[in-house]
C-alpha cells in the first residue's frame, strides 16, 4: 500500500474515533477521563504516519493539541468536570482539523 493511502485510512480511523467519543454521554469525571485516554490513543494512530521529519508547523499543532489535552487532563483531576469537557471539546476540535489536514485533497 502507498504511504497516502495508509495515512488516508489513519486519519478516517482518528476521525471515527473522534465521533465515537464525541457521541457519548459522561457523566462522572472518570468517564470523561476516559475520553482524555482516547484521544491520546487517536493521536498516537495518526502519528505513526507522520514523515521523519515533519514540517515545523506540523509539529507546533501537534504540541497545541497534546498541551490541550494535558490541560483537559488535569482540569478533570482537579474535579473540574465542565471546564475539563470544554478544555477536551477544544483538544477534540484541534485534533480532528490536524487530521482533516492529513487527507489528500480529492
Amino acid at each position: 500500500m502507498s504511504k497516502p493511502s495508509t495515512t488516508r485510512r489513519e486519519a478516517h480511523t482518528a476521525r471515527v474515533v473522534l465521533r465515537m467519543i464525541e457521541n457519548r454521554e459522561h457523566k462522572e469525571s472518570e468517564s470523561a477521563r476516559e475520553r482524555v485516554m482516547a484521544m491520546m490513543a487517536a493521536l498516537d494512530a495518526v502519528l505513526l504516519h507522520l514523515p521523519d521529519d515533519p514540517p515545523d508547523a506540523m509539529v507546533a499543532e501537534i504540541e497545541r493539541v497534546v498541551t490541550t489535552l494535558r490541560t483537559a487532563d488535569v482540569t478533570l483531576s482537579s474535579g473540574n468536570i465542565s471546564g475539563g469537557l470544554m478544555t477536551l471539546d477544544l483538544a477534540r476540535a484541534r485534533l480532528d482539523r490536524f487530521v482533516q489536514s492529513l487527507e489528500p485533497p480529492e
